[in-house]
């Protein structure tokens, strides 16, 4: 695999486990996860779409992930993930597959990335635009380690986007070495 490939797949992983801040639950207090509330009160096709850009390795990438609803139920959602890139001069949709989502997430997840192991904190609010509209959004820091990789970061979101997440600002050092990520929310239709 080349090295371009290895970092687009990292960047698949990494960027679907922000995009849908999938929080699992790790044995503490269970809370009602904010991000199944955000998704799970729109209509099956709903979706949002985001703006990837990535520093790693020496390597630029800039790509597109539309996540939509495909799922509800009392118990979780379920988000279909695409990818699109432009890779050697031509657009290119990778299905990523989907990510269920519980009602029910660990207390001390609710303001971490997928499967990090650190802290985060709600530190204020912030107005940011999406499509044109403007949103009222909760600011979040965190930072921590992810199998190898430490990151830090700050998380702008807004339940009535659906999944939450409009802006994310992330750094790290991991096996690639210094890593820069930035995740912001350009449009999302809601289905009725």
């Amino acid at each position: 695999m080349k090295m371009q490939e290895m970092v687009m797949v990292r960047t698949l992983v990494c960027v679907l486990g922000f995009a849908l801040m999938h929080t699992v639950a790790l044995g503490g207090e269970q809370v009602d996860n904010p991000l199944y509330a955000s998704w799970a009160k729109h209509q099956l096709g709903t979706s949002v779409t985001y703006s990837v850009e990535l520093s790693a390795g020496g390597m630029q990438l800039k790509n597109e992930v539309t996540n939509t609803l495909l799922e509800v139920t009392p118990e979780h959602v379920i988000i279909e993930s695409k990818m699109i890139t432009d890779q050697d001069g031509g657009k290119q949709e990778i299905d990523a597959g989907t990510t269920r989502l519980p009602a029910k997430v660990d207390e001390s997840a609710v303001n971490l990335p997928p499967e990090m192991d650190g802290e985060g904190r709600v530190t204020g609010n912030a107005t940011l635009e999406v499509a044109g509209e403007s949103f009222n959004c909760e600011v979040v820091e965190f930072k921590g380690s992810k199998m190898s990789d430490q990151a830090s970061g700050t998380m702008h979101r807004c339940l009535d986007i659906p999944g939450g997440l409009v802006k994310l600002e992330a750094t790290g050092k991991g096996d690639m070495g210094e890593n820069k990520m930035t995740i912001t929310a350009i449009s999302y239709q809601v289905k009725k």
